[in-house]
Formats: C-alpha cells, structure tokens, sequence
C-alpha cells in the first residue's frame, strides 16, 4: 500500500486513494474523509509554523487529572509537561502551578509527592 501511495503523482491523488481504502472500513463518504483530512493537514502545517510571540504574563494553573487515560501510554501521566521547560514559557515574574485531579473514587484531591 505504502508503494502505492508513492507511486502517485500528487497529493490530492494520494489522498484520494487513502480516502478510497479507508471508505470501505469506516464508510462515512469519500469526500468527508477528505475533507477532514485536509482540515487535519492544515491544522499540523498551522502548528509547525507557530511561534509565540511572547511570553505568559499572568499566574498559569495547568491541571492534570489523577486517573489514566488512553493517552497515558503515548503521552505519559503528565499529558508530557515534564519534558516542557517551563522557563520557556514563563517571564520570571510570574509563578507557575500544576494540580492534580481527583480520582473517581477520591474526596480530596491529590497531591504531588
């Protein structure tokens, strides 16, 4: 399959083609996978060329619920925030907090340890 999606000429052909094959199995319309597609391609070209134009300027809270989820596995615990430099982000000005969730089955919340 990957061959012949390097066979094609273009993108758009490429695209069709995966629409094709992808159709017979989730079967919501050729021209919708398209359409997310291309809205999901756009969405990743906007991200790769984003560049903050400054830093945060206000007291940041980021919150991260206790209990796994299926992203855990790729992302791990910490939505992946312990491989962000905080400083990067922050002036020095500003203090920057991370609390965790409660579980389902907790009453109070929990804390780091």
């Amino acid at each position: 399959m990957l061959t012949d999606l390097a066979n094609l000429p273009s993108y758009d052909a490429r695209l069709q083609f995966a629409a094709e094959l992808l159709d017979k199995t989730i079967n919501i319309g050729i021209d919708n996978i398209i359409l997310i597609a291309k809205r999901f391609h756009n969405k990743l070209l906007l991200a790769e060329k984003y560049v903050p134009s400054k830093k945060i300027q206000c007291q940041t809270t980021l919150f991260r619920v206790q209990t796994a989820s299926e992203y855990s596995e790729t992302i791990g615990d910490d939505y992946g925030l312990s491989t962000v430099k905080i400083e990067d982000f922050l002036s020095k000005e500003n203090m920057f907090f991370v609390i965790l969730g409660m579980s389902k089955s907790s009453t109070s919340p929990s804390h780091p340890g």
